[in-house]
């Protein structure tokens, strides 16, 4: 008997034995579709997967079997998938790579190629190819989230055939480094975190491009009264913050951290109560002021105070320093007063320090 016909009596009795929509846990039948003889084929007009399907030798043993299902990485069945081991192609039957999709079906012509959507959210994302309305120019747009499909009605991003790339939206965001990358080339343009500028990699050099960063600038007082004693040179606390633009005022441990490179006039200033000694009352005293960097001195600036006649004793430093990122600057004074003095804390006596940054 003709052996195709007994394979067409075959699936005719499994159809009429298991109609549409109807289950069998106890009874499944596994059915492989391979190339050898008498392998069933042909041309069916509907086909349902109920679990799993899969295309080709996906694990590689040179069989085609059960064990090229689709599994999960415990080795489970992964319910509701399908993979192949080489090529699919959607509109084309020769693809040429692991994905291809061809619109070349009229009624698909400027269509989206593909859409992804998040289950959660329902977020989508679309591709498109599209032609342009003289039908010489191509070129594929890539939407956020998906839409009708034309420009204006979304976010979308666009690559034409002359390699031109053309953003649709509200802002484009580049990347973001503190340094220069190693790997350059012209054209190349990045967001420099440490100076806050644009750069561009041109004629074999980065550049800044744009406007300068902003300056930063800040001042701080030291509001509590601070026991002074003569030994050493002690750092004042500056413990209240007046203005910051950049964020470099750091009361909480009484210094300044600078956050960009440049120059910056650094300011301090110190106004002492009377302290001539109880012993010798016409003996001179001295004040200092300094300005601290990172542990080291910067700048120091002195006064003579007369101990009988004057009332109060008052030092100014200042000097235009170029600082880099997180170098620390702190006030520190000393004096000769032979005991320990406490500084002022009126509004106009207070120790204070300031750091403008002028480039």
């Amino acid at each position: 008997m003709n052996k195709k016909f007994l394979f067409f009596c075959a699936v005719s009795a499994a159809v009429l034995i298991f109609p549409r929509g109807a289950r069998s846990d106890s009874n499944q039948e596994t059915l492989t579709f391979t190339t050898y003889y008498p392998s069933p084929y042909g041309v069916y007009k509907a086909l349902v997967i109920s679990e799993r399907g899969a295309v080709g030798d996906l694990n590689q043993d040179n069989m085609v079997n059960v064990d090229d299902l689709p599994i999960d990485p415990h080795n489970d069945p992964l319910t509701g998938s399908f993979a192949v081991s080489h090529f699919l192609g959607i509109g084309t039957r020769t693809p040429t790579t692991n994905l291809y999709i061809k619109e070349g079906r009229p009624e698909n012509r400027n269509r989206p190629a593909m859409t992804m959507e998040d289950l959660g959210s329902g977020t989508k994302f679309t591709m498109a190819l599209r032609t342009g309305s003289g039908g010489t120019d191509n070129f594929m747009d890539f939407f956020f989230p998906a839409d009708a499909g034309q420009p204006g009605s979304g976010r979308y991003m666009r690559v034409d055939e002359h390699r031109n790339v053309v953003f649709y939206g509200n802002a484009l965001t580049v990347p973001h480094n503190e340094e220069d990358p190693d790997l350059s080339w012209n054209g190349m343009i990045y967001y420099n975190t440490r100076s806050n500028t644009f750069r561009v990699y041109a004629n074999g050099v980065w550049k800044d491009i744009g406007g300068g960063p902003a300056l930063h600038m800040a001042k701080m007082v030291r509001a509590a009264g601070q026991n002074v004693g003569e030994a050493g040179k002690p750092k004042i606390w500056l413990d209240t913050e007046i203005f910051d633009h950049g964020g470099i005022a750091d009361p909480a441990n009484g210094r300044f951290v600078i956050r960009q490179d440049g120059l910056y006039l650094v300011t301090t200033s110190w106004r002492c109560p009377r302290f001539a000694h109880a012993h010798e009352q016409s003996r001179d005293s001295e004040i200092m002021v300094y300005i601290m960097k990172n542990g080291g001195e910067a700048l120091h600036a002195g006064a003579f105070v007369k101990g009988p006649v004057d009332e109060t004793g008052y030092v100014l430093g200042q000097d235009v320093l170029f600082l880099r990122e997180n170098d620390v600057i702190q006030m520190h004074v000393k004096h000769t007063a032979g005991r320990t003095i406490s500084t002022l804390t009126g509004t106009g006596d207070r120790p204070r320090m300031s750091i403008v940054q002028i480039k």
